[in-house]
């Protein structure tokens, strides 16, 4: 009786193990709904002083990004030979933050030379900043091992991404008609190859009403993408409004998510649930147009920032 229980123990693991990934044949759908944090390198607009001063003294004020929620879907299909099967995914993240701040001593930095609005002001500055990231992965994923509990994939395919910035500050003066606003755009969207690995770690089989086996995941790749890239600014006071002609450049991404993994079976599908935390970073992926004074506005530059992304991931697939 007992040899029994334990190979009945034994083909439950078993069952459930086939079943966190589809079968050959086999199709799996699976949601995430993520929190993340998204990161542009400058989204300083201001410096804050505490007194007068001769020069510049003070705080620079900075309109970050806080977490945000978002979602992920995708699919999976597993042919019927070979340990290989397809993927897709799509992910959507929005992301909003507004920041305002008044002092007798301010000083514009999110804008490029304004000769209305006085260097050491009294009166009221403030930031919104608006952040759009899609992206699409395909894949190709080859098993490589299985064995002891471990497994290891290599996956190969292509990214899709697409990048939205916008920045609006705006500062006014107190008890004047002085004021000035600036509005920055920058917009990338990117192709490529995309490599990468996955993995898993069987720690225990749980027993109960729902068996099932609980295992560590861990996914990273890589990406080069052949990526366009087009940035305006808007400056009011000065009456700038400048677009740069969109630019080809090759941007580098990379993606990594570590998490836990719980999955069962019921009576004609199996059930995946998992939670972790992921970070994304795209190399020099935002611009911003830098404008000079108001005696050569068209003395113009142009500066490139990484964008980051990271944060809590929990997802449900459903195995087929």
């Amino acid at each position: 009786m007992k040899n029994f229980c334990v190979v009945v123990l034994l083909l439950i693991g078993t069952t459930v193990f086939a079943h966190r990934q589809p079968c050959p044949g086999g199709w799996a759908i699976e949601g995430s709904y993520i929190y993340l944090l998204p990161s542009v390198d400058d989204t300083y607009f201001v410096i804050s002083g505490p007194e007068a001063s001769l020069g510049v003294a003070g705080t620079r004020i900075n309109n970050d990004f806080g977490f945000n929620s978002g979602f992920r879907v995708g699919g999976a299909y597993a042919f019927c030979t070979c340990d290989r099967q397809v993927q897709g995914y799509y992910t959507r993240l929005r992301a909003q933050q507004s920041k305002t701040i008044s002092g007798d001593h301010l000083w514009a930095t999110g804008v490029g030379a304004f000769f209305s609005i006085p260097s050491d002001f009294a009166g009221v500055a403030s930031s919104n900043n608006t952040l759009l990231y899609q992206r699409v992965d395909g894949f190709l994923d080859q098993k490589l091992l299985c064995c002891c509990g471990v497994n290891v994939s290599v996956l190969a395919g292509m990214e899709y991404s697409y990048f939205k910035f916008h920045q609006e500050v705006d500062y006014t003066v107190t008890n004047t008609a002085q004021f000035a606003a600036a509005n920055n755009v920058t917009k990338t969207w990117g192709v490529g190859p995309q490599l990468g690995v996955c993995g898993d770690y069987d720690i225990c089989k749980l027993e109960g009403s729902c068996p099932g086996v609980l295992s560590f995941n861990i996914f990273t790749s890589g990406s080069f993408l052949a990526s366009k890239t087009s940035t305006r600014i808007g400056q009011t006071a000065s009456f700038v409004d400048i677009n740069d002609e969109a630019s080809w450049r090759l941007i580098t991404a990379f993606h990594t998510r570590l998490g836990f993994n719980y999955a069962t079976r019921f009576s004609c599908f199996g059930v995946s649930l998992e939670a972790g935390y992921e970070f994304n970073t795209y190399l020099r992926n935002a611009t911003k147009l830098i404008v000079g004074d108001e005696d050569v506005f068209s003395a113009t530059g142009i500066n490139y920032y990484d964008f980051d992304v990271q944060g809590l991931y929990l997802s449900a697939a459903f195995i087929f």
